[in-house]
């Protein structure tokens, strides 16, 4: 909406004032509408405030300007996508290498502000889950919920379920966005338990509409789906195959949906923290191959430093002790506001800060199905 009325009133490069009517009259095929409709939504929600030489008010200007007298499609020397990605990737990078900040345009991304989170306290079977300190795992937890209300989230706290060891794993049950809910199907079967509790509580206590996924050859687990705030990728893994990741597409039809592998998260809008090692690596190159939208990387040396959350505009990663180097980088390259938290017991059964929570917006109103 705003992008619109400054195409539409920032007028010639002689400054007059023109309407919509008369930008129409330009004798193209597609109308200005055609423009900003896909142009608005990402020169609105790309990149950082920081380190361009030109604001974005100077980028609609001469944008406005192009679009108005490049003729119809056939005849612009630049098409619509020429210019949305060569925008959107100087929006992106304008910035110094040095830092990422989050720009006040990208927290108006509201697939990535929360009001909600689901968790569920450690139970004491966890225990038998190799050389884990029970209590100072325990103690890991309260402080990893406590850091979310601190945030401002209503955290839903979960009892524990001595049969069920894994229960405070949440992420790996649910896919939430949009105001809907995509149960999953984890490939162990195990914890179709745990499925079964976090369906009752999404549908029972926050009442949001529930999706199933109907193919019994799919498999699907939360831990592997990654939502950057503009679209998905889905990691084929021991616990989700490609049937899972169509049912992910199928469920959020409005986000492009690419299969991936693991080990990346979002360290703040647009921005995707890996881990330097070969197999991470290699997952951000088939990301930028197959990604709609582009993105900024945060590399850090350890590639467990790579698993982080980023709640209502905060970055919250592992501590010093568990990951000194990267957050030498967190330090230097980050500039909003920033935590840490120790999960080392927790670590030792294979999770890292994206795995004891579920996170998600609840909508103001209910989307129907």
């Amino acid at each position: 909406m705003a992008l619109s009325y400054k195409l539409r009133h920032s007028g010639t490069k002689y400054g007059s004032n023109i309407t919509l009517a008369d930008y129409t009259k330009q004798g193209s095929s597609l109308t200005l509408a055609d423009y900003t409709t896909a142009l608005s939504y990402k020169l609105l929600h790309s990149g950082t405030k920081q380190g361009s030489n030109l604001t974005l008010a100077d980028y609609t200007m001469a944008l406005s300007y192009k679009l108005i007298h490049s003729g119809n499609k056939q005849g612009s020397s630049l098409t619509l996508a020429d210019y949305t990605m060569a925008l959107s990737y100087k929006l992106c990078h304008s910035g110094t290498k040095s830092h990422l900040e989050a720009g006040s345009s990208c927290e108006n991304m509201a697939s990535l502000k929360f009001t909600h989170a689901v968790v569920c306290r450690i139970p004491l079977s966890f225990r038998t889950r190799g050389e884990i300190e029970l209590e100072e795992a325990k103690r890991q937890h309260e402080a990893y919920v406590r850091l979310l209300r601190e945030l401002g989230l209503d955290v839903i706290e979960l009892p524990p379920d001595e049969t069920l060891p894994e229960c405070m794993f949440v992420e790996d049950t649910a896919i939430v966005c949009n105001g809907l809910a995509l149960i999953t199907r984890p490939g162990a079967q195990n914890r179709a338990k745990e499925v079964e509790t976090i369906r009752a509580v999404l549908k029972k206590e926050l009442d949001l509409p529930i999706v199933e996924i109907g193919d019994e050859s799919a498999k699907l687990d939360g831990g592997d789906v990654l939502f950057t705030g503009r679209e998905f990728f889905v990691g084929l893994s021991e616990w989700t195959n490609e049937a899972g990741a169509r049912a992910v597409a199928a469920a959020f039809p409005e986000f492009p949906c690419t299969p991936v592998k693991a080990l990346v998260s979002m360290a703040g809008p647009d921005v995707i923290c890996v881990g330097a090692g070969m197999a991470a690596q290699e997952v951000l190159k088939r990301i930028k191959r197959e990604a709609t939208f582009s993105y900024q990387t945060l590399t850090v040396p350890e590639d467990i430093a790579a698993n982080v959350l980023y709640v209502n505009g905060t970055l919250i990663h592992r501590s010093p002790e568990e990951i000194p180097e990267s957050c030498k980088v967190f330090a230097e390259r980050i500039d909003f506001p920033k935590r840490t938290l120790n999960m080392s017991e927790l670590a030792k059964a294979g999770s890292g800060l994206t795995s004891c929570c579920l996170l998600f917006r609840r909508m103001r109103h209910i989307r129907s199905l």
